[in-house]
């Protein structure tokens, strides 16, 4: 994965539309980080990509909370790591 690539962030990553987003981006080596409500639902997802020999990381994320949003890895960047991306 480069460094330099950017890092974008998907809300409701999990299904849908949010995750063909997901593997799309990932395919052209964007750093994707994929939120979901649903830790379960979330890490599937991942190991979904994972499957595809694609890279994303996991983070939870309910965008109706602000103590969710608050502790979301957006706000710090610096977190995120390939060797982290299936957490």
């Amino acid at each position: 994965m480069n460094d330099a690539a950017p890092v974008i962030i998907v809300t409701g990553g999990n299904r849908g539309i949010g995750f063909e987003i997901c593997r799309q981006l990932a395919s052209r080596g964007a750093q994707v980080v994929l939120t979901a409500r649903k830790a379960e639902a979330g890490r599937e997802a991942v190991e979904k990509l994972a499957a595809q020999k694609l890279t994303a990381r996991f983070q939870p994320l309910d965008v109706t909370s602000s103590e969710s949003a608050g502790g979301c890895a957006i706000s710090r960047p610096h977190v995120w790591s390939p060797r982290r991306a299936h957490q």
